[in-house]
């Protein structure tokens, strides 16, 4: 081949990328001239700079103000606290409990060995 040829591609090629540099680098300074704005400083009062480079209006949220009052819950539960350290102050836990969940009845019970002869009589 010829080396007048190479050089010719060359020197073509080196044009484009300079062309095509050239296009980027007025294509980056015409995205930032474009901008609105670069700092929230530029905007006007009550507006920012957005990530979009455009001034907003800043936006009002209300703050709701929840009161919790835990008032009743605590009587509830000192109450309650009062009411156990009474029944438990004297053994009238016991006496209660016995009212409920006497132990007697458990032995009076037809399978009980006691009184299986009482129920199931052999005939």
């Amino acid at each position: 081949m010829n080396p007048k040829l190479y050089r010719k591609a060359a020197g073509i090629g080196m044009i484009v990328l300079a062309v095509v540099i050239v296009l980027l680098v007025l294509w980056a300074l015409l995205k930032y001239a474009s901008r609105e704005c670069s700092y929230d400083s530029q905007c006007p009062q009550e507006h920012y700079c957005g990530s979009d480079f455009k001034c907003h209006q800043v936006k009002v949220v209300e703050k709701t103000v929840v009161i919790n009052d835990y008032s009743t819950a605590a009587a509830i539960i000192s109450i309650a606290l009062i009411i156990a350290v009474l029944l438990l102050r004297d053994n009238r836990w016991n006496s209660i409990t016995n009212r409920f969940f006497s132990t007697k009845k458990e032995h009076q019970h037809p399978m009980h060995p006691q009184y299986k002869d009482m129920y199931w009589k052999k005939k």
